[in-house]
């Protein structure tokens, strides 16, 4: 029976009983259980108190606001002892600073029950700051499993690449010479890490290519046209084409880069090391 699967769930809509109250609410799971009414009572004032709703506990669910509500859904999940608990997008339907704020309480109450959680979400930060790890899921296959550090770093097919918001992503063809290799696409001629043959795809990461109005002093260095600038407070993004091939970065603002325009001729480039090679057709 579901009651004896030692596993608890956070529904995308809450799923709270409107006609109880939060007290209620949070209790049901052991009244289902009949544990004795002072065991229970002792409970959830305590649950309410880690989930900062014990002056809400006379309430019902339509007297709350989302954030509450979904507090007091992650608390009747919860106060079971679940060997595992499940969560269906659970703060989706709240706005972005919210969603940040429930985002580090759940980590907090999380840690102290120190329990599996199996957490889906569509939105990629969410899911790197929560998680010990990703399983990232296309179209019911699962296409990459591991520690957000490695799926960012080391992603294993274009899908993954691209979910994960690389978007420096040519396909071309590798030839090792060496203990090197030189990939080649669209006109552009770059030096890959380690020993590698045939067709295969690669990201340049955005955060590692370097632009600059003087010589850029590394493996893979062009000059090139600026195509775009955004301006984003501490970051600059910008746009290069190198021939036919647009390059994409996001750089720390600097002084030499004030004022940087559309149009302006640079210099861009990235190391070796710094290209991630994704074999051709790839999948986990």
């Amino acid at each position: 029976s579901s009651h004896q699967r030692g596993a608890a769930m956070v529904f995308q809509n809450y799923a709270l009983f409107p006609h109880m109250t939060v007290r209620r609410n949070v209790a049901f799971g052991l009244r289902m259980r009949r544990q004795p009414a002072a065991e229970i009572a002792r409970e959830v004032d305590s649950m309410l108190q880690r989930v900062r709703l014990s002056d809400f506990a006379e309430r019902y669910p339509r007297e709350l606001s989302g954030g509450q509500q979904q507090r007091v859904a992650l608390a009747r999940a919860l106060i079971i002892r679940p060997k595992i608990l499940l969560l269906d997008e659970p703060f989706s339907s709240l706005d972005a600073k919210l969603r940040k704020q429930l985002r580090s309480e759940f980590l907090e109450i999380h840690r102290n029950f120190g329990i599996t959680s199996v957490f889906v979400t569509h939105d990629l930060e969410e899911a790197f700051a929560i998680s010990d790890k990703v399983a990232v899921m296309n179209s019911g296959v699962l296409e990459q499993f591991g520690a957000p550090s490695q799926i960012f770093s080391r992603p294993q097919s274009r899908f993954v690449a691209d979910f994960v918001g690389h978007k420096n992503i040519l396909e071309g063809v590798a030839t090792a010479s060496g203990n090197n290799a030189t990939f080649t696409a669209q006109g552009l001629t770059m030096a890959l890490p380690g020993t590698i043959n045939g067709p295969v795809q690669v990201s340049v990461p955005v955060h590692r290519v370097r632009v600059s109005r003087s010589k850029v002093d590394t493996a893979n260095a062009y000059r090139g046209h600026v195509e775009s600038v955004a301006y984003l407070g501490p970051v600059v993004q910008t746009t290069v084409l190198i021939g036919e091939t647009s390059v994409e970065s996001y750089l720390s603002s600097t002084p030499e880069l004030e004022g940087l325009k559309a149009g302006e001729t640079v210099e861009i480039g990235w190391d070796a090391a710094d290209v991630i090679v994704i074999p051709a057709g790839a999948r986990t």
